[in-house]
C-alpha cells in the first residue's frame, strides 16, 4: 500500500516522461541526418564495388591493407544545415545530397598515413595532405551511400606508374566522368597539360548544374599518362569557404584545459581526504571496475578495423587509466557529497549493495527512467523552436558514425554512454553541486548556479549549433538535472541522465527513416531497460525501505566517533579547568599570576593556590607523567589527596610524603608526578618548600640583585613506596623580601621546540624573567608567552604548559 502511494505521488512525472518520449520519437528523427541515413549497400557489397572500380582504373590492390568506414561529409552537411536549417537539409539528403559516404583506404601495411595530393574541399570530407613516404602505396575511394563515386586518389611511387608518353583526351576523360556520376551534361572549365620525367600530366576541371541538391557541382580529374590518379567531386559553394577558428576549436582546447585543471583539483582533494581519514573506496571499486570494463568493450569494438594485437594494447592501456581515474573521482565525489547531503546517496548505496527489496529504490529508478523522457522531449522542443526561428545544425561524433554499420558497434555506444554518464554525473552533480552548496544557501541562487555548470562545460548530451543554442540546451538540461537532484536523489539523476544518453545513441538505429541495423539500437537500450526492470521489481516489494538503516561508510562512522570523543573531551576539559583556580588570588602582600595551557583537550599539569590563613599562602605546581585523559585523571586524583593533607599537615615536606604514600597505593605502576609545594609566610618572611622531582624554581632576589635556580633534592611522587622517597626528599627555607620573584613552571615551557627541534631551554626563561623583573607577575608571564610563540612559530604544542609567578610586594 505504501509503495502504491509513492507511485501515485509520482504519476505526473510519469505522464510528463511518456509525453517527452513521444515527442522525441516522433520529431527528433525528422531533424537528425544520421536518423535518416539510408545505406544502399552492405559493407561486403561496398568492398566488391571498390574491387570493380580498382579493376576499371587499372589499380593493383594486391598486398595492400584495407580499411573501410562510414564518414559524414561534415563540410557540406554543416553548410547546408547552417544556411537552410535541419528539415531542409533532410529534404536535400532525400534528393541526393551526399551527407555520408563510404571511405575505403588501401595502403602498405607499415604505412601510418592516408595521404593525397588534392587541394580543394571534396565531397569526401577529408582534407588533402602531403605526399606519403617514398615507397608507400595509398589508394582512397569515397563512395556515396547511394553508389556514386565522390573521390578516388591514387598515390603510388613513380616506378609503379605507366612509363609512356601517351595522353588522354578531354573526350575520353569526360566519358569516365559521365559513367561515374550518371550525369551527361558537363562543361569543361579548365584543361592543363605538362610533361615531366618522361610522363604526361593532364588536369581537367568540369562543372555541371544538372543536380537538385546544389547550385553547381565541380569535378576534377588528374591523369599520369593514361592512368587516372585523382577523381574528386566538390560543390562550388564550398570552393571559397575559408577555414576559421570556430567554436568547435575553442571547445576542443577548453576541454583539454578543463580536464587537466579538474584532474588536479580531484587529486588535491584525494590527498586532503586521505590525510583527514574522510574517504572510502567501497563503491569506488565497483564504479571504477565498470569504467574499466566499458573501456575494454570500446577496445573490442575496434576489431572492426584493427588487429587483435592493437585491440589488446588499447584495452591494456585505456582500461587501467580510465578505471583508476573513475575510481579516484567516485571516491572523492562521494566523500565530499556525504558531508553535505548523505541522504541523497541512500538509494545509490542500496543499489550497489544489491539491496533491491526497497520501495524507495524502485521509485528512484522508475522516476529516473521517465525523467530521461523529459530530458529528451525538452531538448527536442528546443531544437524545433530553434530551427523555426533560424538555422540550426546537429553534429555527430566521428566515433558514433565511423562503424555504425558494424554489428558490434553497440559495444562502443555502450562504453561511451557509461563513461560519459559516470564522469559527468560524479563530477558535475556530486562534486560541482556540493562545492556550490557550501557557499550558496539560498535555493534559487543555487539552482541557477548549478544549472549554469553544464552551460559552460564541454559536456554535451546533444551537439548542436549555433553556440547560443548549445548554451540554452545545456542550461535547460542542467536545470532539469539540479531540480531532479534536489527533489529526489543521486540515483534518480543517474538513471535519468544515462537513460537519455542511451536513448539518444539508439535513435539512429531505431528510426523508421534509417536503414542502419535495428539490433544495434535494441542492444544499446539494454541498460535503460534493465534499470526499469530492477525498479519495477523493487517497487513491487512489500518493503518500502523507510525502516532500513541508512548506509554509513566506515570512515564516516570513525569520523562521527572521533567527533563524539572530541565533544566528550571538550566537556572533560571544561570540568578539568573547573578544578584549577578560576581567577588570580587577590592578596595584599603578594602579586600572583598563573597560566595553564594543555597540549590536548585535557592534560596532566596541575596548579593550585592554598590560602592557609591571613599570613600564609600555599602554592603547588605538578606534572603528571603522560598526556591526555589518563594524565588528567591522575591530576584530579592528586588534587583531592592534596586538599585532604594540607588541612592537617603544616610542613610542605610532610605533605608530599603523605601524598606519595596514598598515590603509590592507588596509582598504576609507571605513573608518577613531579611536584613543588611551598608556603609563603608573611610574618616569618620565609618561603618554605619541598620539590619532588620537579623543575627548579627560578628565583630573583632583589636586594642581592641575584638570579638563582633552586632545586632541593627529591624524586617524583609514585616512583617509590616510601623508603627512598622519604630519605631523599628535602625541605628548604628561603628568606623573602619586597620585589623578590619566584617562578614555578612545568617542562612544557623549557622543552618547547622550534622547527629545527631546538628547545627553548631554562636559560631563556631566566633571561626573560630577569629582563622584565620590574613588571608585575602577569606582565612577566605575558612576555614569556610572547617569546615562546615567536620561538616555536607554527610548530604544534607537544606538552602541557603551566606557570605560576609570585612577586613579593
Amino acid at each position: 500500500m505504501q509503495n502504491e502511494n509513492i507511485l501515485k505521488k509520482l504519476r505526473w512525472y510519469f505522464l510528463a516522461g511518456l509525453a517527452g518520449f513521444l515527442v522525441y520519437a516522433l520529431v527528433f528523427p525528422r531533424l537528425d541526418d544520421l536518423s535518416n541515413l539510408q545505406l544502399k549497400y552492405s559493407e561486403d557489397q561496398v568492398k566488391q564495388k571498390i574491387a570493380d572500380l580498382a579493376q576499371e582504373f587499372h589499380v593493383d590492390l594486391t598486398g595492400l591493407k584495407s580499411e573501410i568506414s562510414l564518414r559524414r561529409n561534415t563540410d557540406i552537411t554543416d553548410y547546408t544545415q547552417k544556411n537552410l536549417g535541419l528539415r531542409a537539409a533532410i529534404d536535400l539528403m532525400k534528393k541526393g545530397l551526399p551527407a555520408y559516404h563510404w571511405h575505403v583506404a588501401y595502403k602498405t601495411p607499415k604505412s601510418k598515413m592516408d595521404t593525397t595530393a588534392s587541394t580543394i574541399i571534396s565531397l569526401g570530407g577529408d582534407q588533402p595532405g602531403k605526399s606519403n613516404r617514398r615507397g608507400d602505396k595509398t589508394v582512397t575511394f569515397r563512395i556515396s551511400t547511394d553508389d556514386r563515386l565522390l573521390s578516388f586518389i591514387r598515390n603510388f611511387p613513380p616506378d609503379t606508374v605507366t612509363h609512356n608518353l601517351a595522353k588522354i583526351t578531354a573526350e575520353s576523360a569526360e566519358k569516365i566522368l559521365q559513367q561515374q556520376t550518371a550525369i551527361s551534361s558537363w562543361k569543361l572549365l579548365d584543361q592543363q597539360e605538362s610533361k615531366r620525367q618522361r610522363r604526361i600530366f593532364n588536369h581537367f576541371r568540369w562543372v555541371t548544374h544538372q543536380v537538385t541538391w546544389t547550385d553547381s557541382l565541380i569535378a576534377v580529374m588528374n591523369f599520369r599518362s593514361n592512368d587516372l590518379v585523382r577523381f574528386d567531386l566538390s560543390t562550388g559553394i564550398l570552393q571559397s569557404r575559408e577555414k576559421k577558428f570556430s567554436a568547435d576549436d575553442f571547445w576542443g582546447i577548453f576541454k583539454v584545459v578543463f580536464v587537466l585543471i579538474f584532474s588536479i583539483i580531484v587529486l588535491i582533494n584525494l590527498m586532503k581526504r586521505l590525510r583527514q581519514d574522510k574517504i572510502e573506496f567501497k563503491n569506488a571499486w565497483i564504479i571504477g571496475g565498470i569504467a574499466a570494463f566499458m573501456t575494454i568493450l570500446k577496445a573490442i569494438s575496434g576489431l572492426q578495423n584493427n588487429s587483435f594485437l592493437e585491440v589488446v594494447l588499447g584495452a591494456l592501456l585505456g582500461a587501467p587509466f580510465l578505471g583508476v581515474f573513475a575510481f579516484i573521482l567516485v571516491a572523492v565525489a562521494e566523500s565530499v557529497a556525504r558531508d553535505v547531503w548523505n541522504e541523497k546517496l541512500s538509494t545509490y548505496d542500496r543499489l550497489l549493495l544489491w539491496r533491491l527489496s526497497s520501495g524507495r529504490l524502485g521509485a528512484s529508478i522508475i522516476t529516473g527512467f521517465f525523467l530521461s523522457g523529459i530530458f529528451l522531449g525538452v531538448q527536442t522542443l528546443i531544437l524545433v523552436i530553434g530551427d523555426y526561428l533560424g538555422p540550426v545544425w546537429l553534429k555527430h561524433a566521428e566515433s558514433q558514425i565511423r562503424f555504425c554499420f558494424s554489428p558490434i558497434h553497440f559495444l562502443q555506444i555502450t562504453g561511451n554512454g557509461w563513461l560519459f554518464s559516470i564522469f559527468t554525473l560524479f563530477a558535475v552533480v556530486l562534486l560541482g553541486y556540493t562545492f556550490l552548496r557550501r557557499f550558496i544557501n539560498k535555493n534559487l541562487i543555487f539552482i541557477i548556479a548549478a544549472a549554469s555548470i553544464l552551460s559552460f562545460l564541454p559536456v554535451k548530451m546533444i551537439d548542436v549549433g549555433p553556440v547560443y543554442l548549445q548554451i540554452i540546451v545545456n542550461f535547460i538540461s542542467g536545470l532539469i538535472l539540479v531540480l531532479a537532484f534536489l527533489r529526489f536523489d543521486f540515483l534518480t539523476v543517474f538513471v535519468a541522465f544515462s537513460g537519455a544518453v542511451f536513448f539518444a545513441a539508439a535513435t539512429p538505429y531505431l528510426s523508421p527513416h534509417s536503414s542502419l541495423g535495428m539490433m544495434i539500437g535494441i542492444f544499446t537500450l539494454i541498460f535503460p531497460v534493465a534499470f526499469l526492470v530492477i525498479g519495477l521489481a523493487a517497487i513491487r516489494s512489500k518493503d518500502d525501505g523507510e525502516d532500513e538503516q541508512e548506509y554509513v561508510p566506515v570512515y564516516l562512522r570513525r569520523w562521527r566517533e572521533r567527533e563524539r570523543l572530541h565533544r566528550e573531551l571538550e566537556i572533560a576539559r571544561t570540568v578539568q579547568l573547573k578544578f584549577l583556580p578560576q581567577s588570580q588570588p587577590d592578596i595584599s602582600w603578594l602579586d600572583v599570576a598563573s597560566n595553564c595551557t594543555p597540549a590536548y583537550e585535557v592534560g596532566g599539569d596541575y596548579f593550585d593556590f592554598l590560602p592557609l590563613d591571613d599570613d600564609r599562602f600555599g602554592v603547588v605546581v605538578g606534572d603528571v607523567s603522560g598526556k591526555g585523559v589518563s594524565a588528567a585523571f591522575y591530576m584530579t586524583l592528586m588534587k583531592g589527596i592534596l586538599k585532604s593533607q594540607t588541612r592537617h599537615v603544616q610542613s610542605p615536606r610532610e605533605v608530599l610524603v603523605q601524598i606519595n604514600d596514598l598515590f603509590y597505593e592507588n596509582a598504576q605502576r609507571g605513573v608518577f608526578i613531579s611536584m613543588i609545594y611551598g608556603v609563603f609566610d608573611r610574618k616569618k618572611k620565609l618561603f618554605t618548600f619541598a620539590r619532588a622531582g620537579h623543575n627548579p624554581i627560578i628565583s630573583i632576589f632583589s636586594q642581592k640583585n641575584q638570579v638563582k635556580e633552586i632545586s632541593p633534592k627529591g624524586i617524583a611522587i609514585g616512583l617509590d613506596k616510601g623508603l627512598i622517597f622519604n630519605r631523599t626528599l628535602e625541605e628548604s627555607e628561603i628568606e623573602i623580601n619586597t620585589n623578590d620573584i619566584f617562578v614555578f613552571y612545568t617542562d612544557g615551557y623549557s622543552e618547547a621546540m622550534d622547527k629545527k627541534r631546538n628547545e627553548f631551554g631554562e636559560q631563556r626563561l631566566i633571561d626573560i624573567v630577569n629582563r622584565n623583573r620590574h613588571l608585575q607577575a602577569g606582565a612577566i608571564i605575558a612576555q614569556i608567552q610572547k617569546a615562546i610563540t615567536e620561538f616555536t612559530g607554527d610548530v604544534p604544542q607537544h606538552d602541557d604548559m603551566t606557570m605560576v609567578i609570585v612577586k613579593i610586594k
